[in-house]
């Protein structure tokens, strides 16, 4: 589970497994976004993260989004707020 102040993204053990798994899409793009790629090779780090942070907001988003059954606009102002209180911490 990822919290920001205004929003919480967790797998829901009633909805569908697919539902769960495009959460879990959003929650590492979220991952990458700030930064926590231990698993990617140092020059390749960077370029994973700006990935991720264009992702972020993109029609593929949106997308996903609605396949998570989670209102888009209310994830991505979530996901801007996290990243900045991490950035910031």
């Amino acid at each position: 589970m990822v919290e920001a102040p205004t929003l919480t993204i967790e797998a829901a053990p009633d909805d569908p497994p697919e539902v769960n798994l495009w959460r879990w899409v959003i929650l590492q793009a979220m991952r990458d976004a700030e930064g926590k790629l231990s698993a990617v090779q140092p020059p390749y780090r960077e370029r994973v993260k700006t990935e991720a942070t264009r992702w972020i907001g993109s029609k593929d988003f949106v997308e996903v989004c609605h396949l998570a059954m989670l209102d888009p606009e209310a994830v991505f102002d979530g996901v801007q707020n996290y990243l900045q209180e991490k950035a910031h911490a």
